[in-house]
C-alpha cells in the first residue's frame, strides 16, 4: 500500500512540475535506494527549485516580517517574469484579464471615458458618445478626485483607474473637480460598445478620397472593415487612406484577413518566428477580383503598435504603397494567455518580421513620407487644484504648459520655460478677456481648464492634422517622397 501511494505521487509529479517539485522535496527525506535515486533524478532536473523551496520554507517559518497575508508564491512568479526581461509578459487575475480582453471584443462594461494623468490628477480626455459619462454631463478637462471611497491621493494612477470599470448596472460615485468647483456625480455603469472602424470620405478637387480609421484589431474589426470597403466601393473612390495611428494592435488573424481586401494574392504579409526558430510565412489568399483597386496611403505614429505596424509594413513592402506619419512604436512580438491556477499568465511566444525580413521589435516601422503633427499635439494640458493660483514671478512646469498653449493660440508670449513673466501675465489676461473669464492675469483653475479644453479641441480638429492633410495632398500630386 505504501508503494502504491508513492507511485501516485510520482505520476502526478511527471504531469505537473509544481506538484513534482513538492513530491521531490518530500522524497529527498525518504529512506530507500529506489526513492533516493528517483529523487536525485528529479532534483538534478529541477535543482534550482530545491533552493526555492528552502527559501520559501525559511521565510514562512523564520522571517520576522512575514505574515500569512504575504503572497510569496505570487511574488516569486512575478520575479521570474521580471527576470525574462520581457516587457509584455505579466501576471493577471482572471478578472483583470477579462477586463483587458474586453477591448478586443469591441465592448466593455464601465463609464465610457478616456483618462490621462496630468500634474498628479486623473483628467478626462474624452467621453464616448452615448456613454453613462456623456449622459451625466462629464466633460473633457474634468478631474476625477475619487471613485467611491478610493481617492487618487492614496493610489498610483494605474491602480486608481482600475476602480472605474465594473459590472453593468452598478452605481459608482465620482468626486469631480471642474475648474474651482467640486461636486459628486452618481453614474450607473453600462455596456460600452465602440466602433473599431470608422468610415469617412473627403472631396478634394475632382477626387473622392476614402478614409478608414482602425482603432484596434479586435474580433469585430474584420467584419467592420469589410463593410467599410464595400461601402467605399459603392460610393466610388479615387484613393484610400487607412489610419492606423494610436492603434495598439490585436489579433494577427484579423490583420491577415484585412490585408486580403487590399493586396493581390500570394503577397507576403509577415513572417512569424517561434522560439525554436521555425518560421511561418503569412501570405494573402483568395481571388484578386474582390480586392479594392485604388492607390492606398497608410497613416502611422509613435503609438501605432504590434499588428498595426505589421499592417503598415505589409502595405509598404508587399504593396508598394506609401506610409505617412512618424516612426511607429516598435512592438513586434505576439503574446498568448495561459490559465495557471487562479491567474492568467501573458507571455511572449512569437516575433513578427516584415515582408522583407525587417525586425519591428525595438525599431518600429519608418514611414516612406515622414510628417510630424503640429507641435501643440505634444503639449500637456494643465490642471490646478481648487485653491491653486499661479502668478507673476512664479516658476512652475504648469506655467510652461500654459505658455506653450497660449503661444499656439497666437498670444504674444516671450518665454515658455515656466517663469511667469510680464508677457505671460498679459497673455493670460487677454485670454481671460476673450474667453469671458474673470480677468485676473493669474493662472487660476478656471483659466487652466479653459486652456486645456481648447487644446483638446484643437487636437481633435482635422484642420490641424498635418499627417491627414499630407495624405490627402498626396492623391492630388502635391506630396512626393
Amino acid at each position: 500500500m505504501r508503494r502504491t501511494n508513492w507511485s501516485l505521487i510520482i505520476s502526478i509529479a511527471i504531469l505537473a512540475v509544481t506538484i513534482g517539485v513538492i513530491a521531490t522535496y518530500a522524497i529527498i527525506e525518504e529512506n530507500g535506494r529506489y526513492w533516493q535515486d528517483y529523487a536525485t533524478e528529479l532534483r538534478d532536473e529541477y535543482y534550482e527549485l530545491a533552493d526555492f523551496l528552502q527559501f520559501l520554507d525559511h521565510l514562512r517559518t523564520h522571517h520576522y516580517f512575514y505574515d500569512e497575508g504575504n503572497d510569496l508564491i505570487r511574488g516569486a512568479i512575478e520575479g521570474m517574469i521580471a527576470q525574462t526581461d520581457d516587457p509584455w509578459a505579466r501576471l493577471m487575475t482572471v478578472e483583470e484579464y477579462w477586463s483587458f480582453a474586453d477591448a478586443l471584443f469591441g465592448s466593455f462594461s464601465g463609464l465610457g471615458i478616456r483618462v490621462m494623468e496630468v500634474d498628479g490628477y486623473t483628467i478626462i480626455v474624452e467621453t464616448i458618445q452615448g456613454s453613462p459619462a456623456e449622459i451625466a454631463g462629464l466633460q473633457p478637462g474634468d478631474a476625477i478626485i475619487s471613485v467611491g471611497n478610493v481617492r487618487y491621493d492614496d493610489h498610483e494612477f494605474e491602480e486608481f483607474i482600475k476602480e472605474l470599470p465594473g459590472a453593468s448596472g452598478t452605481v459608482v460615485t465620482l468626486e469631480i473637480q471642474r475648474a474651482s468647483d467640486l461636486f459628486y456625480q452618481d453614474l450607473t455603469r453600462g455596456n460600452i460598445i465602440f466602433e473599431e472602424v470608422e468610415l469617412d470620405t473627403f472631396e478634394r478637387e475632382d477626387k473622392v478620397i476614402g478614409y478608414v480609421s482602425v482603432s484596434s484589431f479586435g474580433v469585430d474589426t474584420q467584419s467592420e472593415f469589410s463593410d467599410a470597403i464595400t461601402e467605399l466601393e459603392r460610393i466610388g473612390i479615387d484613393g484610400l487612406i487607412i489610419d492606423m495611428r494610436n492603434n495598439p494592435g490585436g489579433a494577427l488573424l484579423t490583420l491577415n484577413t484585412m490585408i486580403n481586401y487590399l493586396l493581390p494574392d500570394n503577397r507576403i504579409i509577415s513572417t512569424i518566428i517561434n522560439r525554436d526558430g521555425r518560421e511561418t510565412v503569412q501570405r494573402t489568399r483568395g481571388d484578386d477580383s474582390y480586392r479594392l483597386d485604388v492607390d492606398i496611403v497608410t497613416l502611422i505614429n509613435g503609438n501605432s503598435a504590434s499588428a498595426s505596424e505589421l499592417f503598415a509594413a505589409a502595405m509598404m513592402e508587399s504593396g508598394g504603397f506609401e506610409v505617412i506619419g512618424t516612426t511607429s512604436y516598435g512592438k513586434g512580438t505576439a503574446q498568448t494567455p495561459m490559465h495557471i491556477g487562479d491567474n492568467i499568465l501573458i507571455s511572449t511566444i512569437q516575433e513578427g518580421l516584415t515582408p522583407t525580413g525587417n525586425f519591428i521589435e525595438g525599431y518600429g516601422v519608418t514611414p516612406t513620407i515622414y510628417v510630424e503633427m503640429p507641435e501643440f499635439h505634444y503639449f500637456s494640458p494643465i490642471h490646478l487644484g481648487t485653491d491653486d493660483i499661479l502668478e507673476y514671478d512664479m516658476v512652475d512646469a504648469r506655467i510652461a504648459n500654459a505658455q506653450l498653449i497660449l503661444e499656439s493660440l497666437g498670444y504674444d508670449v516671450t518665454r515658455t520655460d515656466g517663469y511667469f513673466d510680464a508677457s505671460t501675465a498679459t497673455a493670460v489676461l487677454e485670454f481671460q478677456r476673450s474667453s469671458k473669464l474673470n480677468e485676473t492675469g493669474n493662472l487660476n483653475p478656471e483659466t487652466a481648464t479653459a486652456l486645456s479644453k481648447i487644446l483638446f479641441a484643437k487636437m481633435q480638429n482635422t484642420t490641424y492634422d498635418t499627417q491627414l492633410s499630407s495624405a490627402l495632398d498626396f492623391f492630388l500630386g502635391y506630396v512626393k517622397q
